[in-house]
């Protein structure tokens, strides 16, 4: 299932929204104002059991980079968080 979200003005595209219930994941894509260009996407895993929120990833598409948020077992608390350049893997400090 898909959701659209539109700037209200403009008519363009704002928010892309996908939910993936058997694995238990959302992607959600943000778009630039010119309403075509992927500004980030961000994916959430939740939890089968408990429904909660177990990693978000964040990818910038401007800036190369990814970021990894892990939580705890409460779906709130952030537990760690890592950034990646995509390209090689590694790891930024």
């Amino acid at each position: 299932m898909c959701k659209f979200e539109f700037n209200p003005q403009t008519g363009k595209l704002t928010k892309q929204i996908k939910f993936i219930n058997k694995d238990q994941k959302t992607e959600e894509i943000n778009y630039n104002d010119d309403g075509k260009t992927i500004k980030e996407t961000i994916k959430y895993e939740y939890n089968s059991e408990t429904g909660k929120l177990t990693k978000q990833t964040k990818f910038n598409d401007k800036d190369k980079k990814t970021e990894e948020i892990n939580y705890k077992s409460d779906g709130k608390t952030v537990d760690s968080t890592k950034k990646f350049n995509p390209e090689t893997g590694q790891e930024i400090q």
